[in-house]
């Protein structure tokens, strides 16, 4: 039985699909789940934030063990100033996303912006160097 075991470690980006991530097709709420997660991905592009939260949280709720959903309500709120906010959807993305090494690194990443916003540069180094461990390709803006 795959779980998130089934996570492919092909280059990504956060713009491709979600069911690209999974060698394996997931279990039917799973699909669900990602299929709102999609629409709520969508939803951030045409920044309709309130929109893409509601979509999200349903996605939640049929699929809470799925990574992606916590970042992009992490990505989200980073995108309204509420930091400290997403850094609590970061921290589940990332403890959820140990299948999905692409993902870890982007929740990673977003912590960090998060705590240089917030002005704590040492927390912010923690992630940006984690995000690095786990994609050495990464770009990231200054970190000072």
């Amino acid at each position: 039985f795959c779980f998130f075991g089934c996570a492919s470690f092909k280059p990504k980006t956060t713009e491709g699909p979600l069911l690209d991530f999974f060698k394996e097709a997931p279990l039917p709420h799973t699909q669900a789940a990602l299929t709102l997660t999609e629409n709520g991905r969508n939803e951030i592009g045409r920044e309709n934030y309130e929109e893409a939260i509601e979509t999200l949280n349903k996605a939640l709720k049929i699929d809470p063990y799925q990574p992606f959903s916590y970042y992009f309500l992490g990505l989200i709120y980073y995108k309204k100033y509420s930091y400290r906010r997403s850094l609590n959807f970061l921290e589940k993305a990332i403890d959820l996303s140990n299948a999905f090494p692409f993902w870890k690194a982007e929740s990673h990443s977003l912590s960090g912006l998060n705590w240089k916003a917030l002005g704590n540069h040492q927390k912010a180094s923690f992630h940006f160097d984690a995000a690095k461990k786990l994609n050495p390709n990464m770009h990231f803006p200054a970190e000072n």
